[in-house]
Order: C-alpha cells, then structure tokens, then sequence
C-alpha cells in the first residue's frame, strides 16, 4: 500500500522530458510577447504560448481541456 501511494505522486518519465523542453521555451515566448515590437510576432508567440499550454493539458491526461485550449484560442 505504500508502494501504491508513492508511485502516485510521482511523475512518468515522458511527461518530465516534455514539461523541461517545453517549460523554458513556453517561458521564453511569454517573456518574447513583451519585448517584440510588432503586433504580428506577438500574435505568433502568444499561438505558441497557447498550444505549448494545450500539450500540457493532454499529457496530464486532461485531453478535453487541450482540445477547448486549441479551438478557443
């Protein structure tokens, strides 16, 4: 049984390989968003902002939730 509870809480292999690509890069558009001058490339950044933010809902299993993030916005 305690096996059970520590195997919970702990994070798959996957999962982690793609929150530490995807985390930085998602971080580093979000910071682009305020730094770029044109409107075009903010849009851009923020698309990618929202499909990055997607991708974690689906590998976290929440596939409802990535599918309304991607159509919404």
């Amino acid at each position: 049984m305690i096996r059970l509870s520590l195997e919970i809480g702990q994070t798959q292999k996957p999962e982690a390989i793609l929150f530490y690509i995807l985390a930085p890069l998602s971080v580093l558009a979000s910071l682009g968003m305020l730094v770029v001058r044109k409107a075009v490339h903010a849009a851009l950044l923020l698309a990618w902002v929202m499909i990055t933010l997607a991708i974690f809902y689906i590998a976290l299993d929440a596939a409802f939730l990535g599918i309304v993030q991607i159509v919404v916005y």
